[in-house]
């Protein structure tokens, strides 16, 4: 091997190399949720705000765990669910002046991927037969996407669309989860 293809094996094998540990440097650097933890932003009942709950899996910190497909009223754990507003929607007469009728929905999952150097997911959930809190309006085929990306181990940001009956959004909303200690994650998650 001459002098000359030395050099140019050892300039090409020296830019593999940055480039590999580069990768394995920015994976490392990219903020990740906390294992087995709820992440929420609350809304109360009626409220013209998105409400969100995400759980993160108890062995992988890049799933976030699915919610039910049909989330109960209550629970004694935490869920991964939204409350999702429909201001379009007929109000029932016993709706308090100035609340929102709302559609509850059960966060599908997601596997975080590492993206432009973060944390990121889009997921997407259809139910037929949903029914909205708070209005007479008959039930229809609603259509959810998520997207989100783990800005820091306390913090998830994403949008939200929605597609169907009058919880159609016009824009997507954006919304921020922040960790809430105070929240338990099922059992089993």
């Amino acid at each position: 091997m001459t002098p000359l293809l030395r050099r140019r094996w050892a300039l090409v094998a020296s830019v593999v190399l940055v480039l590999v540990t580069g990768g394995v440097a920015l994976a490392a650097s990219a903020p990740l949720p906390l294992r087995n933890k709820v992440y929420n932003r609350a809304a109360t009942a009626g409220s013209k705000q998105l409400g969100l709950t995400l759980i993160v899996s108890r062995t992988r910190a890049t799933r976030l765990v699915a919610g039910p497909l049909s989330p109960p009223l209550g629970s004694q754990y935490a869920l991964s669910t939204g409350a999702l507003p429909c201001p379009s929607a007929t109000h029932n007469p016993g709706l308090a002046k100035g609340e929102t009728p709302f559609a509850l929905f059960g966060f599908p999952g997601a596997t975080l991927r590492l993206r432009d150097g973060k944390y990121q997911f889009s997921v997407k959930r259809t139910k037929t037969g949903q029914a909205i809190l708070g209005s007479p309006a008959k039930p229809f085929r609603l259509t959810v996407r998520l997207t989100g990306t783990v800005i820091n181990p306390r913090t998830i940001e994403g949008t939200l669309s929605a597609v169907g009956g009058p919880c159609t959004t016009r824009k997507p909303l954006q919304w921020k989860v922040t960790l809430n200690r105070k929240l338990k994650p099922p059992p089993m998650t």
